[in-house]
């Protein structure tokens, strides 16, 4: 299940759904939910619902926040892996086959992530941001864009439940 958090991105969430589309691999669900979005980025959202059956949309009346949308959004996977896109990111083709199939080869691993690429919507690179490679560094200390990461659902479910209040796990 990909999830993503919807907020005035009109301009942006057509490259990031077409983005997803175009996957290697498609046995896949999204799930998006429009935080109350004053643009007409719901009205796009359900243009692509009704072409793909795999996408499916929720609204917010009003704002409520990227932390609790994000929440919401994790309550309504059913994929055994998750993934987290931003509508205003895309991921490259192959992105969700090449991380399945790495946590698949090493079942004791939970989250697979990458380094990013910041680009124009041209597709024209202008920064790229690489993380530390060191699982062990990664476990204590992880340094990762939400964009690049592929869970497994149980890994992301059991993190929630650990949380308590004043806790700095989300």
């Amino acid at each position: 299940t990909i999830l993503m958090p919807v907020f005035n991105a009109a301009k942006y969430i057509s490259v990031a759904l077409e983005s997803i589309q175009s996957q290697t691999y498609n046995n896949l669900d999204v799930v998006c939910i429009d935080d109350g979005s004053t643009d007409n980025s719901y009205d796009i959202l359900r243009e692509y619902a009704k072409k793909d059956n795999r996408i499916k949309i929720f609204q917010h009346d009003k704002n409520k926040g990227l932390v609790y949308t994000r929440n919401q959004l994790l309550g309504k996977s059913t994929g055994e892996f998750i993934s987290w896109l931003d509508a205003d990111d895309w991921i490259a083709p192959n992105k969700l086959q090449r991380q399945l199939e790495f946590l698949h080869r090493n079942p004791n691993v939970g989250a697979v992530g990458t380094g990013i690429a910041y680009a124009t919507l041209e597709g024209q690179k202008y920064k790229e941001e690489t993380y530390p490679a060191d699982s062990a560094l990664q476990c204590v200390d992880p340094c990762i864009c939400c964009a690049t990461v592929l869970v497994r659902r149980s890994f992301a479910l059991w993190g929630v439940i650990q949380a308590t209040p004043g806790d700095r796990q989300y």
